[in-house]
């Protein structure tokens, strides 16, 4: 049985320059507002080739460093998990950085509702020029969540983004671990870990609650500022979305809800927005015939 409190985790896997001034930066923030509240802060390295684990090693104190072999997100979220002493465990990606205020917003809100889901607002830091292309239509592919500072319910068919997400993992009994087919592996766009993972919450009966004041800045890189990589991303999400659904029939639905979406993009023509929903269509059969991705 968890205690009562806030385990803030990161997962990290190649990204040595990001995850060292995001945890320092979090480091500050929770010896500033931790009052009122247990609180640790925990990085799982997940097999880096980049000296992660030694440089996160140069620095003393204040958080608990752990080392996940098996590549993957969901392995790595699992093994935060497992260490987590307590029972809210906050998801923060490992490019994404806390705003202040962002823990203490936190805290009130638990001592307040005790909601079981929370999902916090995302800001984008571009590495690069944002193109002029990039519309906010597909801000979601970058994690980008901005329904500005109040509290409330997510919207239907909205809930909280991984990059800045908190979960009361005592909710679930004993079914708190990620589904280790879905989520990202190295370079892979697989994802659906988090929508399956939140599904379980709602099936449940838990609310999904919106916080605007815990804000991070989540990095875009300027790799990830082109046409290919957002078409790319189109395809793994749709192959991701049929993994993630519990039965065959619901993974048709999806199937024929992607081939509709592809024949409304045409009507509406955008040329990028045409390619990107038959990338999403490629994605859902090939995921339905069960073709590796």
């Amino acid at each position: 049985m968890k205690k009562t409190g806030i385990s803030i985790c990161y997962c990290s896997y190649n990204r040595r320059r990001h995850i060292v001034s995001s945890l320092l930066n979090t480091l500050d923030i929770v010896s500033k507002e931790k009052e009122g509240m247990d609180v640790e802060v925990i990085v799982v390295d997940n097999n880096s080739s980049d000296n992660t684990y030694e440089e996160l090693e140069k620095i003393s104190g204040g958080f608990n460093l752990f080392f996940e072999p098996t590549p993957g997100l969901s392995h790595a979220r699992n093994k935060c998990i497992r260490e987590a002493e307590y029972n809210y465990v906050a998801f923060i990606d490992d490019d994404a950085y806390l705003h202040c205020g962002w823990l203490k917003a936190l805290i009130e809100l638990i001592n307040k509702d005790k909601p079981k889901v929370i999902g916090g607002r995302i800001l984008p830091r571009f590495e690069g020029e944002k193109p002029i292309w990039l519309s906010e239509k597909y801000y979601e592919l970058y994690s980008i969540l901005d329904m500005g500072r109040e509290v409330f319910p997510f919207p239907k068919r909205k809930g909280p983004v991984g990059a800045n997400m908190v979960l009361d993992t005592s909710f679930l009994g004993d079914n708190i671990y990620f589904n280790t087919a879905l989520g990202r592996v190295g370079s892979s766009l697989l994802s659906g870990e988090e929508v399956e993972y939140i599904r379980r919450y709602k099936e449940k009966g838990a609310e999904l609650i919106y916080c605007g004041k815990m804000t991070v800045d989540h990095v875009i890189p300027s790799s990830r500022l082109d046409k290919n990589w957002i078409k790319n991303r189109y395809y793994f999400g749709g192959y991701s979305d049929v993994l993630s659904q519990p039965g065959y029939f619901k993974k048709i639905a999806i199937n024929c809800l992607s081939i509709l979406s592809f024949f409304r993009s045409i009507i509406n023509y955008e040329k990028l927005n045409v390619e990107c929903e038959y990338y999403r269509i490629k994605g859902t059969l090939k995921s339905l015939l069960g073709i590796k991705a």
